[in-house]
């Protein structure tokens, strides 16, 4: 294995496993303040990921598709 390669799963690693923290403090921090569990969020998730899906396939650069797919998926989450 060379070094490019295992940067470049180590980069995977740590970008896979930032989303899956960041969904879980999602979850967790609602219902620590509140002790309702959001259903609704594995729905908002999915639907982000979608968004950013399509808007790749139209050619969107990723410097903009990452603010494009926030904005979207917020205006969806309000």
């Amino acid at each position: 294995m060379t070094w490019r390669i295992a940067l470049q799963l180590a980069l995977s690693g740590l970008s896979v496993g930032s989303i899956y923290a960041i969904v879980a403090l999602s979850l967790a921090i609602p219902f620590k303040a509140s002790r309702v569990l959001n259903f609704a969020q594995g729905e908002l998730v999915t639907l982000g990921a979608y968004i950013a899906l399509v808007l790749s396939s139209y050619g969107l650069p990723y410097p903009l598709l990452v603010p494009a797919t926030l904005v979207i998926a917020a205006g969806f989450g309000v």
